[in-house]
Parts: C-alpha cells; sequence; structure tokens
C-alpha cells in the first residue's frame, strides 16, 4: 500500500505528537470499533490513504496515524462507571444513578465498546460533594412528602389489579392490538414506559373514585395531582372488594366526573379507560371460546354464551363511547394556503386584535412550522439567547430555535437549528422585554434548572441551566412553569377567521393553527432562488418544517450534506424573510421575483400597537407610542433602510458589468419607487 503522506510530513503540520496504531495503547479490535462505529472518535486520528482525510475507514489500521497525546489524555480522564467507583468509593450504581439524575451537572459520556460506556472523572469528582449533598435533599424530600402520596393500588382488589397489569403488559408487548367482534380497536402500544405508568397511574385513580362512590362516599374533589385526606372518618366505610369490573356501568362514570370538567374527562380518564375495557371484553371472549370448545358446548349454550358477552359489551362501553369533548377542534388534513399577502394581513388582524402574544403564537407556525402542542411546549430557552434571556442574532440578522426532539420528534432541529427571520427574533424579543421578563425577570427561571422532559422512543431533554415556557396563561405570567394547553393554542383564529373578508370563503372555513404549516412548506419549497441554492430548496424545507432530510429518499438522507447553512439562509431569506408590513412587502415580492409590477398601495396597512395601559384584551404591554409594527427599531430601521438604497443608487449609476441593462434600468427603478415610499414614511413619523 502506497500512503500519500509519509508520518514525517503529516507531523510538520501538527504541534500534537503523531504516532501508529501501537503507540495508542487500545488493544487492535477496541480501536477498529472506534474508528468504524463512533463518529466522535474522529477527532483522535487521520486517515492517510488518499486525499480524502475524512472517507470511510479501511480494513487496516496502518492507514492510519494518531494523536497519541490527546489519546491518553482522553483515556486518564474519561473512566468506566466501575474505575470512577473505586475512585470516589462509592457503588457503581449509585454514580450511575447521580448521573443519570443530573447531581454532577452535566457529564460527558462516550460508547467506548459494545458494552461500555466511559464518563468524565474530572467532572465527577469536581463535583462530588454537591451531588452527595444534592442526593442527601432529595432524599429528605422524598421523605416529607410521602405523607402526601398514596399508593392507590393498595385499594384495589387484587382480581382488578391484576387485570390492569395484564392490560399494560399487553400494550408493551410485541403484540399490543386490542382486537373485539373481530375488528381491531387499538393497534399500537405504548410509545414509552412514561406513556405506559400514565395509564396505569390513571386507571388506579379511576377506579379508587368508582370504589369510593360505590362505597358511599361521595362529592371526592382531587385528581391525578392530588390526594383525598384518608384519615377522615368517612373512609372506614371504603371497601375495595365492592366492585368487580362485570359491574361497570354509567353510574360509574357518573361518579368518576364528578368534579371533574368535560375536558378533563374526555381527555384524560376516557381515552386511558376505553382501550383498557375493551381490552378486558377481549379476555372474556377469548376465555368463552376456549371454554366452549373444552365443555363442547351445543348450539344453544353457544348462543346464550355470545349473547351474554354482547349485553356485557353493550353494558360497559356504550356509555363509555358517548363521551366526547365539547371544544372544536381543527382538522389538519384539510389544507388552506395563504399568500404572504394574506398572511400579513391575517397577522395584522391577530395583532390588533388580540395583541402581541397570540400574534406570535401565529409567526410560530407560519414561520417557524411549530405543531399546536410545540408551541405550547416551547421554552426561551429552546432559542439561541444571551445571558439576559434574549433572542441573539448572528452576523445574518438570523436568530435559531433549537427545539428538542423530547417535545416533539427526532428530525435533528436541536443539532442544526431551525432559522428565525430578523423581524420575528426582534418581534419575540419585544415580547419578552416588555411582557414576560415585565412580569416575570429571566433570572426566575432559574428555579427550574434540571427540569427534564421525556418524549417518545426514549428521547429525553433536560434544561440544565434553567427553563421558563414561552407563552404562558395570560392570569399568571409570573410562573415561569405555567404554560398554556394545546387545545387552547390557535383558538383565537377558529375564533376570528369568519372576519377575513379577503380570504375566499373555503379558505375561511378552512383556515386553522395547523395550516401554518402547510403554508409554510409550500412558501419554502417554491422559493424562487439561484440555479445553486435551488437544488437545496428540499432540504431547506425539511429543516424548516423539522421533517427528516431527504424524506423518503435513501439517497438524500444517507448520502447528501444536509446543513450547508449558506445555501439554507439563502432559502429562507427569499422565502419566509419578509416585512409585516404590506406596502414593504409588496416590494420585497417584486425584488425577489414573484411580482412582475408594481400594484397600488394600500394605504390601510399599518398595525397600531397595543396600548402599555394594559387595556387590550390580554393585557399584552408594547414599547410606548409605537404607531406601526415596523420591526427593529421603528424609525431607525426606516433610516437605515433608506440610506442602504440611496447607496445602492449611487453605486449603480452605470450599468455594472456582466448585467444585462434591462436588468439594471428594472432593479434601478424598483429601488427608486422603495426609496419614494421610504421618504414617505419617514417624513410622516417626524
Amino acid at each position: 500500500m502506497q500512503l500519500l503522506y509519509s508520518l514525517n510530513e503529516l507531523q510538520s503540520n501538527f504541534d500534537s505528537r503523531l504516532g501508529l496504531c501501537g503507540e495508542t495503547k487500545i488493544k487492535y479490535e477496541q480501536l477498529r470499533y472506534l474508528i468504524h462505529h463512533q463518529k466522535w472518535f474522529q477527532k483522535f486520528y487521520i486517515y492517510i490513504e488518499n486525499n480524502d482525510l475524512t472517507s470511510e475507514p479501511d480494513v487496516s489500521l496502518y492507514s492510519y496515524v494518531f494523536f497519541i497525546d490527546e489519546i491518553h489524555e482522553f483515556k486518564s480522564r474519561f473512566l468506566s462507571l466501575g474505575q470512577i467507583s473505586k475512585k470516589v468509593n462509592v457503588k457503581e450504581d449509585t454514580i450511575g444513578r447521580w448521573i443519570k439524575k443530573g447531581y454532577f451537572g452535566e457529564v460527558e459520556a462516550y460508547q467506548w465498546s459494545k458494552n461500555k460506556k466511559v464518563y468524565d472523572s474530572f467532572t465527577i469528582s469536581n463535583n462530588f460533594d454537591i451531588a452527595k449533598i444534592k442526593a442527601k435533599t432529595a432524599q429528605q424530600l422524598a421523605y416529607k412528602n410521602l405523607s402526601k402520596s398514596i399508593s392507590y393500588e393498595n385499594y384495589l382488589n387484587e382480581d382488578l389489579l391484576k387485570v390492569i397489569d395484564d392490560y399494560i403488559d399487553h400494550r408493551q408487548s410485541f403484540t399490543p392490538k386490542i382486537i373485539l367482534n373481530k375488528k381491531v380497536e387499538t393497534a399500537s402500544g405504548f410509545s414509552s414506559k412514561k406513556s405506559a405508568d400514565k395509564h396505569r397511574h390513571i386507571l388506579y385513580l379511576a377506579f379508587f373514585k368508582i370504589i369510593a362512590a360505590r362505597c358511599g362516599i361521595r362529592d371526592l374533589n382531587f385528581s391525578v395531582e392530588s390526594y383525598p385526606d384518608l384519615s377522615d372518618a368517612k373512609w372506614t366505610n371504603y371497601d375495595k372488594n365492592v366492585f368487580n369490573l362485570d359491574q361497570f356501568c354509567s353510574g360509574d362514570i357518573n361518579a368518576l366526573s364528578k368534579n371533574l370538567s368535560i375536558e378533563t374527562l374526555a381527555s384524560r380518564y376516557v381515552p386511558a379507560l376505553i382501550p383498557f375495557i375493551q381490552y378486558y371484553l377481549m379476555q372474556k371472549e377469548k376465555d368463552l371460546k376456549v371454554l366452549a370448545r373444552k365443555e363442547n358446548w351445543d348450539f344453544q349454550k353457544r348462543y346464550f354464551g355470545d349473547k351474554n358477552l354482547e349485553d356485557l359489551q353493550e353494558t360497559m362501553l356504550q356509555d363509555l363511547l358517548q363521551v366526547t369533548k365539547p371544544l372544536k377542534t381543527d382538522n389538519n388534513d384539510e389544507k388552506s394556503f395563504l399568500s404572504r399577502e394574506e398572511y400579513v394581513k391575517t397577522f395584522q388582524k391577530v395583532f390588533r386584535r388580540y395583541g402581541i402574544r397570540e400574534a406570535l403564537i401565529l409567526e410560530f407556525a407560519f414561520r417557524l412550522g411549530l405543531r399546536r402542542f410545540e408551541t405550547a411546549s416551547v421554552a426561551v430557552e429552546d432559542f439561541w439567547i444571551d445571558n439576559s434571556g434574549y433572542l441573539k442574532k448572528d452576523s445574518s440578522g438570523y436568530g435559531r430555535c433549537y427545539f428538542p426532539e423530547a417535545k416533539s420528534k427526532a428530525t435533528g432541529a436541536d443539532k442544526y437549528g431551525i432559522l428565525i427571520p430578523e423581524s420575528l427574533v426582534d418581534l419575540c424579543n419585544l415580547y419578552l422585554k416588555n411582557l414576560l421578563y415585565f412580569n416575570c425577570p429571566f433570572e426566575n427561571h432559574k428555579k427550574f434548572a434540571g427540569k427534564v422532559f421525556e418524549g417518545k422512543y426514549g428521547n429525553n431533554k433536560k434544561y440544565k441551566e434553567s427553563h421558563g415556557f414561552f407563552f404562558r396563561r395570560s392570569t399568571n405570567y409570573s410562573d415561569p412553569n405555567q404554560g398554556i394547553s394545546a387545545e387552547t393554542v390557535g383558538r383565537f383564529l377558529r375564533e376570528m377567521r369568519g372576519e377575513l373578508s379577503f380570504l375566499d370563503a373555503k379558505d375561511r372555513s378552512l383556515l386553522s393553527y395547523h395550516n401554518g404549516r402547510h403554508t409554510l412548506n409550500e412558501w419554502v419549497e417554491n422559493s424562487i432562488v439561484s440555479k445553486q441554492s435551488s437544488r437545496y430548496v428540499d432540504f431547506a424545507a425539511d429543516l424548516q418544517m423539522r421533517h427528516k432530510p431527504g424524506g423518503r429518499n435513501l439517497g438524500k438522507q444517507k448520502y447528501r450534506k444536509h446543513n450547508n447553512d449558506l445555501l439554507y439562509k439563502e432559502v429562507i431569506d427569499n422565502s419566509i424573510n419578509f416585512p409585516f408590513d404590506l406596502d414593504l412587502l409588496k416590494i420585497w415580492e417584486i425584488e425577489k421575483g414573484y411580482k412582475e409590477t408594481e400594484q397600488s398601495i394600500d394605504n390601510t396597512s399599518k398595525v397600531p400597537g397595543t396600548p402599555l395601559d394594559g387595556s387590550s384584551k390580554n393585557g399584552e404591554q408594547l414599547a410606548a407610542s409605537s404607531e406601526h409594527l415596523i420591526p427593529n427599531g421603528e424609525k431607525k430601521t426606516l433610516i437605515n433602510h433608506l440610506s442602504d438604497i440611496e447607496q445602492k443608487l449611487i453605486e449603480t449609476k452605470q450599468c455594472p458589468k456582466g448585467m444585462e441593462p434591462t436588468d439594471w434600468l428594472k432593479q434601478r427603478a424598483v429601488w427608486i419607487k422603495e426609496k419614494d415610499i421610504l421618504t414617505q414614511k419617514i417624513q410622516k413619523n417626524i
């Protein structure tokens, strides 16, 4: 094998000592595993057989040179749990548990072999005393809250507990379907252990309330998060054997619904009870068939057996299936696409009627592509922020949102970061300054350091420094941990969509919050960009929408570069980085090539600011004396923009080399028109 570089030639280009595989002191098979299967290990070696130093590893380890000192330093610092256990004289399981709970802070960890991880022993040693204090505090807190906790399973009879356990096991198995009367009622299992535990707890609580009601204990006022006082004398009448599942009926649903809103009953209890009851009936159906075959039942006995089971199904399920939510919901399958002009008009109407919070909620759908439940769970800390909690911008004016997989889907958004146009960054910071931090300083978010979100399929997100929901209930802005519900997101759009007279009747009736994602995808996928960027449009759309890059195209998924920031910005700049102002939007669309000629200017395009005295519907506060919503500092932005246009006109008095004269004249005409409009706007604000 002829190497393109000798070891001496490479060494002259690096300060760090280079060497071959033997000097790493890592076993041959172990080294091959790290090179072939662990991307993080790439920083420790160079592939020298061909010009591409990052190409696929070769079978032979003699095609590589290694950074010897860095590898030795890594091996001395990153140790297994067993090694760390001996070092700090604490059990290995305890160290692992403390790492998971975050008692040491953020601990770097790497997969060292198929069955072994290594951890940053320096971080663990340096934070060991703090971890011990945190563990002791957590233990004391657990003892303190022990008296408040109730193990509801202790108040259910053994037969009922067995059915619940069997049901949970069934939904967690490889055959989770629930089939009743030859029809699949539930096709999928639980997405995570957390989901299974949640269902188990709700079932325990539901039947606890049902049994209590059957024992004559009424008007229980507690929920999944609160507990009744079992020391009360009336609880002496509680008998867990008074109920069995065959007796479940409409009276039990009524007892369960006492002191619950219909929304809570329909969204929390009923979705847990229906598949559970269906599972129980499925097992009864199986047992009946087995018994009929075993005892060789005649036709008459089979008929009455089936009829009894049919009656039981009707009694147990009929009333439960009739419980429905009273809230209107959007149909995500029905699509309504808005033009940019229609969207800006919608935004202005929402801003005038509801204020800045709802306007931002709308923006998060149409420019960031967030779904309802994602908008409800987004936190300030999911954005690229400075130490004061305000969104930062890069040199191009863009912000970033690193929306975590635990709050959404595994798409890589938290790795690459989706782009936020400058106007939206400015609007977010205006909201934070005059509303959120006005009622709750950013420092208060630190109270919720260590908050963990557990997503589907084991995707967890821990906020190690702070956490505060971006959108909060209007009655409780001061609590960073008090977010809004997904059901309320976009409700304002349903309330006022009938007033959007600039949309046709069908679009008005179909317009929903989820249409923001539909419209965003349409804008990006059909953006007008350079020839080079046109090949990147689909990836830019996938990133902004947080879809899996390449969709179902394996070649695009696995063999194309996904994070070309320069091309990504060009696509976003030409698709959704448009102004809020209708006059400037029309100019923007002409400049970007979406409109051929200038249309008449609508003088009603201004967005009145929400008053500082809190007299708007939700009491939001904006900057004082704001007459028009022109982001990034009203008059200052206009003046800077005008200055840029004037400079462009000076620089292009002669047709630039390589530019067609017709294109040159057309571009200057656009700039002159834009200059006149900006000049008028500035004069009106003097």
